[in-house]
């Protein structure tokens, strides 16, 4: 696949997220130097763990790259962060710790989607066994991640202050702490034992019941469309880079990416039900 189509792609879908951030929420400079935080203090917690612990490396194939990281990663990182805290927001009446931990649950979820794509698509490759070609540690980074940078930032939708000074350093910290606890408390132990075949079967049953919670949770009312929307360029882009080499996709990956269309298309009949279609 042509790495400046992909590249010249997620150019377009940061620029409509950023986009339809500063229309639906306002506060152009706030909306700015916030994604700019995130953007860089991804860079850094991701490009230290790249030299730290070696678990993968991304293809000379991108552009522009910031020493082992590619710019386009960090460009993206802040669209998925706050995107997913806009949907928890609603949900958690912006209590900070249940903010922190739902967001974190959600881009967790986020990765263990993108990560098998990605990989299949020779974005980037890890060097330690899991499902897909992708080790559940990995996919637990994003989320530690996005954990933490709430945890610092908090639910508001302009932090400022001590919480922006606090970021470049509590974040990165806490998300090696957190990945050198559970890699060698747990998933060192591990790494081999976890099958595509035996995802698969996981992930149906947990997103199934996840569906069906969304459905029959009156919170998930509370979750405006527009919120719902700005998740959806992202996740369109993704399913098109599946369907575009989809001959040559295992029919367990597929399954499995599939799977994850199943908890927001019923978050979307349950928050557009009644509301219209699109935002204004």
């Amino acid at each position: 696949m042509n790495m400046v189509v992909v590249e010249s792609f997620c150019v377009a879908i940061v620029a409509l997220s950023l986009g339809l951030r500063i229309a639906f929420k306002g506060a152009f400079w706030d909306q700015l130097r916030l994604y700019g935080a995130i953007a860089a203090v991804a860079w850094l917690t991701e490009n230290t763990c790249i030299h730290f612990y070696g678990f993968y490396s991304y293809s000379p194939s991108w552009h522009l790259f910031i020493d082992q990281v590619p710019i386009m990663i960090p460009m993206i990182w802040p669209i998925v962060v706050l995107s997913a805290r806009d949907l928890v927001v609603p949900v958690t009446k912006q209590h900070p710790v249940w903010t922190a931990v739902f967001v974190g649950l959600l881009v967790f979820s986020d990765a263990a989607f993108i990560e098998p794509i990605s990989v299949h698509l020779g974005f980037w490759q890890w060097y330690e066994p899991g499902f897909f070609d992708v080790p559940v540690i990995g996919v637990i980074g994003w989320g530690l991640f996005a954990m933490f940078a709430l945890i610092v930032l908090g639910p508001e939708q302009n932090p400022k202050g001590r919480a922006l000074l606090l970021f470049p350093i509590l974040a990165p910290a806490l998300t090696h702490l957190a990945l050198l606890g559970l890699w060698w408390g747990c998933f060192r132990w591990i790494t081999g034992a976890i099958t595509d075949q035996g995802t698969v079967a996981v992930s149906l049953v947990v997103l199934g019941a996840l569906s069906v919670m969304v459905i029959a949770s009156k919170s998930t009312r509370q979750i405006g469309n527009r919120d719902v929307w700005l998740r959806f360029p992202a996740a369109l882009f993704f399913f098109a880079l599946l369907a575009w080499d989809v001959a040559a996709v295992k029919s367990e990956l597929l399954i499995f990416a599939v799977s994850f269309s199943m908890p927001y298309l019923s978050l979307c009949g349950v928050v557009f039900r009644g509301k219209g279609l699109p935002p204004r």
